[in-house]
This record gives C-alpha cells, structure tokens and sequence, in this order.
C-alpha cells in the first residue's frame, strides 16, 4: 500500500508556505491531500477488480454513493491504512455484484430493497454521525453541521437512486442503494464490529506469517 503522509505533507508545507498558511490549516490541506490520495489509488482498484466481475455501474455507483457521504458522515476504518483498503477492495466489489444481481428483480423489489438501504443509512447518521476513528482536523468542532449534511446528502442520493429505478437505470440505482447500505452500517454498531473483527484477523494472519500489515 502507498503511503502518502510525507508527500502531503510536503506539499502542504509548499501551499502553505506561498499562502501564508498556519500549522493549523497546513495540517488540514496535508490531511485532506492523503484523503484524496488514498481514495483515488482505492477507487481506481475497486473498479478493476469491479470490471473484472462485470459489475462496473453498480460497483461505480456505489463507490459514488460513499465518496458523497463519508467525508460528512464518517464510519468505521480498520487500525491501519493497508487494512482498511483491503476491506474495500474485498466488499465493495462484492457488494457491487449484489447490487448488479438484484438489479434483475421487478421494480418493486427494487424500490423496497433501495427504500431499506435508505433507513439503515439515515439510522446510523442519526445515532453516530460524524463518527471519526481518528482526529480530524476541525471536524469535531462542526459535528451538527457534518450531521445535516450526510442526512441531507443521504436523502439526495436516495432520491436518484429512486429515480434511476423509475427511469430503467436499475444497476446505477441498486449501486446508489447499495452505497446508503454499506454507509448505515459502518455507522452502527454491528457494522463497526464487523470492521474490527477483520481489522483483527488480518493483523493476525499477517502476524502468523511473521509480517505486519501496518
């Protein structure tokens, strides 16, 4: 797994140092870099291995879904990097591939699986957004106005993902649904322990064979 903390915030430094930037906002541009960074190399995997089951629209837009939401909302992450991108790369192609099967059900089965998804969705932004594992720069000073922003971007995916189903576009609309599924459930507690039982495992395979996955 590549490793972008040095470089951003090197870069951070640089931006910083031309615009007159504290440490404080050079920690949030630094932040944000390895975000960005992190989230394009991911992306750019989920969606091959995506193509390679032949679910590229659902998986895509289920990736689009969480690229929306996260940011505000949060949601659980493994203990390190490496982890937390294998998470990715394992369930949401496989989550992509059961958007895409059930894109094949009638419309009402659709619209009750996409309605579902919705209310897992806006029940874990209610009971825990934002929900950060680790400090992130000012956020916990905007908690309320994260909160109204993931409910308000949930409700907005939601109605696309409803619209897609009406308009035949039923693999983008289940991926959408999908996206509000996976997002609900790193935000309740199941979800979250799900996240640290395979955070576990991994660090204890890599363990056993006498590496780290940090």
């Amino acid at each position: 797994m590549l490793k972008y903390d040095r470089f951003s915030r090197r870069t951070a430094a640089q931006i910083g140092a031309r615009l007159g930037y504290d440490k404080d906002k050079q920690e949030t541009v630094a932040y944000g870099l390895t975000v960005l960074l992190n989230n394009l190399s991911g992306l750019v995997l989920v969606l091959l291995f995506a193509c390679l089951l032949k679910v590229f629209s659902a998986t895509a837009a289920l990736a689009a879904a969480l690229l929306l939401l996260r940011p505000a909302a949060g949601g659980a992450h493994c203990s390190s990097s490496f982890n937390c991108s294998l998470f990715g790369y394992i369930f949401i192609p496989l989550l992509g591939l059961a958007a895409s099967r059930l894109a094949a059900a009638p419309g009402e089965i659709r619209l009750i699986c996409i309605s579902a998804a919705f209310m897992v969705a806006l029940g874990g932004i209610i009971k825990s957004a934002p929900y950060f594992t680790r400090e992130k720069p000012r956020a916990w000073n905007r908690r309320k106005q994260l909160k109204g922003r993931a409910i308000f971007i949930a409700v907005l995916v939601f109605g696309f993902s409803i619209g897609l189903s009406l308009w035949g576009h039923a693999a983008w609309s289940m991926g959408l649904g999908a996206g509000l599924l996976f997002q609900g459930l790193m935000l309740l507690p199941a979800g979250i322990s799900f996240v640290r039982g395979f955070d576990f495992l991994v660090d204890a395979i890599a363990l056993k064979l006498g590496g780290e996955s940090r």
